[in-house]
């Protein structure tokens, strides 16, 4: 069964799943989702200015994003054939290196300069304290959390921008007045806002993709502010908040008699399911993962609905 909402434009029916809203089975959105968007954004000369500045900083990241794993994942196949399955576990430092000193083309296309061993340990150093901190056990680990970690606050910044565009494309803002409001709003609280301005009818697609939606784009507004912050590490005042914001619920499990064991508390959707726990680190990789299928399907479904409504005038 698929997804159909009054006033909903033709290209949205029959695309998406209908799942209960208080069904778990709402993590197979993102990889629904996933697997609609393994391409880039297409863009056409139809498209309001918002959608096309966002799909080109999307698709550039994205890209980039592709391009980083696809050379790590190439190099680790490499490694793998000649007999070296080490390469995840401990990548050699000159992977690490400044580039320039790696490239025999600076050097008449002789031998690069060898590292020192205070220049290796100096990376080692570096390497290994962040890997600590995030509880990683290799370095490939370590490396694609800090790629997803530069994905994650790229494309939050483009969905800002994206609503400030919005209120100025679609709600006729001056472009100070609405850069002031994204500044002093929540991404989901403005996001929502503007959404039911243009059309409510949007949201109440939106709220159907997920069995908390906006909760769940407080919750990365409230992680991009912790890895922004505190390293990433949960503390106090991040549970607070989130309980604030009601995004928290107990995680237990039940005895055969039956009896409750709580054993700490989790977000209350279905798209990160960790515990969160005081000083425990929060990867991005995961919420990276379906932050970017949420945020590129919201902005399609909105431009539709605003192609949609300027067809019918």
């Amino acid at each position: 069964m698929k997804i159909e909402t009054l006033g909903m434009p033709d290209i949205l029916k029959g695309k998406y799943t209908d799942y209960s809203c208080e069904s778990s089975a709402h993590h197979f959105r993102v990889v629904e989702l996933n697997d609609m968007n393994k391409s880039p954004i297409k863009v056409s000369e139809d498209n309001t200015d918002a959608f096309k500045v966002f799909s080109h900083e999307f698709n550039s990241i994205m890209l980039t994003s592709h391009l980083f794993e696809n050379l790590l994942m190439l190099e680790d196949v490499r490694h793998e054939q000649a007999g070296h399955d080490w390469f995840q576990i401990e990548i050699p430092e000159e992977y690490f290196r400044y580039p320039a000193l790696n490239d025999p083309r600076n050097f008449d296309g002789i031998y690069t300069p060898e590292m020192t061993q205070p220049d290796r340990d100096e990376i080692s150093t570096v390497v290994n304290k962040s890997k600590e901190i995030a509880n990683f056990a290799n370095d490939e680990n370590f490396a694609k959390n800090n790629l997803h970690k530069l994905e994650f606050l790229s494309i939050f910044s483009f969905l800002e921008s994206y609503v400030e565009n919005l209120l100025v494309e679609q709600l006729c803002k001056t472009r100070q007045e609405a850069s002031n409001v994204v500044k002093r709003s929540s991404l989901s609280n403005i996001l929502e806002k503007t959404l039911d301005e243009i059309d409510p009818d949007i949201n109440v697609l939106l709220n159907k993709l997920s069995n908390n939606l906006y909760g769940y784009f407080t919750f990365c507004y409230l992680l991009r502010n912790l890895h922004t912050h505190n390293l990433g590490k949960v503390t106090n005042y991040f549970i607070s908040k989130c309980d604030e914001e009601n995004l928290l619920e107990e995680d237990y499990v039940t005895t055969l008699e039956g009896e409750k064991i709580v054993k700490g508390k989790c977000v209350n959707f279905t798209s990160y399911r960790k515990r969160i726990e005081l000083g425990r680190y929060i990867t991005l990789s995961h919420i990276n993962y379906s932050f970017r299928n949420y945020a590129r399907e919201c902005v399609f479904i909105v431009e539709q609905y605003i192609i949609h409504k300027r067809q019918k005038t």
